[in-house]
């Protein structure tokens, strides 16, 4: 085992680490990559049809008979859709749409965040950090720090350097309870309140004020015309429903 400096196993009935076990320690990469070998050709197209997958990545000969063979039609891989085939030493682009990630934080980034518990045993932090993709890993790091202001003694003011920095705007997080909502809103003197059912939440009418409040699962709407102290009030009566953080 000394000759190689990497050594695959391929074995699927026993572990690697096993097999291993005598000959420790040792300075080598061990790769565990193992084949079951015990299906035959026919075994896995049955097992194809069995399970049905939606997608098939496979070599390209096992998608048309032997070419010594050509009436073998029995050995070659039919299913649908059918499979995608590639040839030696090629990259595929295959159809996955992945809706999460793994990504990793930097430790000096991670003792930088100040989680705020927004419901009992559930905690949030906002971050701001650069996302830095490579060899399809991601990881989150510090952000660029600003520049810093000349030190000579004719000195230039921060802000013919540096852009002004806003103050971040807080996020927001809760749901509204449209009934609670209601009685507020007829609390601070609004009486015609109607609510109608959407597919997506409701849209809360102040009929006189000629306003419509939309609320859905991630958006609220308040749609006034011309009028910004009534929508700021509503805003306002809004916000008392979220939490901020």
């Amino acid at each position: 085992l000394s000759m190689f400096s990497t050594f695959l196993f391929s074995e699927p009935d026993f572990s690697y680490l096993d097999a291993l076990a005598p000959y420790q320690p040792l300075a080598m990469k061990c790769v565990y990559c193992p084949i079951d070998t015990r299906l035959n050709f026919i075994q896995v197209s049955k097992l194809l049809k069995e399970v049905q997958p939606l997608h098939v990545v496979c070599p390209e000969q096992y998608t048309q008979p032997p070419p010594t063979q050509s009436h073998r039609t029995d050995l070659m891989i039919d299913c649908q859709p059918p499979p995608m085939a590639y040839h030696r030493a090629e990259v595929l682009s295959l159809p996955y749409k992945r809706r999460y990630e793994k990504i990793e934080i930097m430790p000096e980034l991670a003792d930088l965040l100040v989680p705020l518990e927004i419901k009992p045993g559930i905690s949030l932090a906002t971050v701001s950090a650069v996302l830095h993709t490579k060899d399809n890993k991601h990881v989150l790091q510090l952000p660029p720090k600003p520049p810093q202001p000349p030190t000579g003694k004719k000195r230039k003011r921060m802000s013919d350097d540096v852009p002004e920095c806003k103050p971040l705007k807080p996020l927001l997080s809760g749901s509204i309870p449209v009934d609670q909502f209601v009685q507020t809103l007829e609390k601070h003197g609004f009486s015609d309140v109607k609510v109608e059912d959407t597919a997506k939440g409701h849209i809360v009418l102040l009929q006189e004020a000629e306003t419509l409040i939309q609320i859905e699962e991630d958006s609220t709407h308040i749609i006034c015309d011309n009028d910004e102290p009534l929508r700021v009030k509503l805003r306002d009566l809004v916000l008392k429903f979220l939490q901020k953080f």
